[in-house]
């Protein structure tokens, strides 16, 4: 995840309100502005990879968290959280519930062009 900003989701396709965040993170996707890493918290393979077939895979790695033990470790309580990590992995922004476009477009997008201007 180093040298590049980085978009972290925690999500499991049991969660109602990842369902209803996902159109988002598709709509991040299609942007290309930073990779996405999606974290399957306390799910299974299987009803993850039906999830993604059925809305869309907006992520580019996907970690399968079963225990929720990596979660834990970042802090997670509930799904869905998203991080941005700026390009050193350090951790810029934390979102706990539903990503949505007003915290996108006024939160996270300025954040992303200040990292991004500051590496130049």
């Amino acid at each position: 995840m180093k040298k590049k900003i980085s978009l972290v989701n925690i999500w499991a396709s049991w969660c109602v309100t990842c369902r209803v965040e996902h159109e988002m993170l598709m709509q991040i996707a299609k942007t290309n502005s930073l990779q996405i890493l999606g974290i399957n918290y306390k799910d299974t393979k299987n009803d993850g990879n039906i999830f993604l077939t059925r809305l869309g895979n907006p992520y580019d790695s996907i970690v399968f968290d079963q225990l929720g033990k990596l979660s834990l470790e970042l802090g997670v309580y509930a799904t869905p959280e998203t991080f941005i990590i700026d390009q050193q992995g350090i951790i810029r922004f934390k979102c706990v519930g539903e990503l949505t476009p007003r915290i996108w477009e006024r939160q996270i997008l300025p954040l992303i062009s200040q990292l991004k201007n500051s590496t130049r």
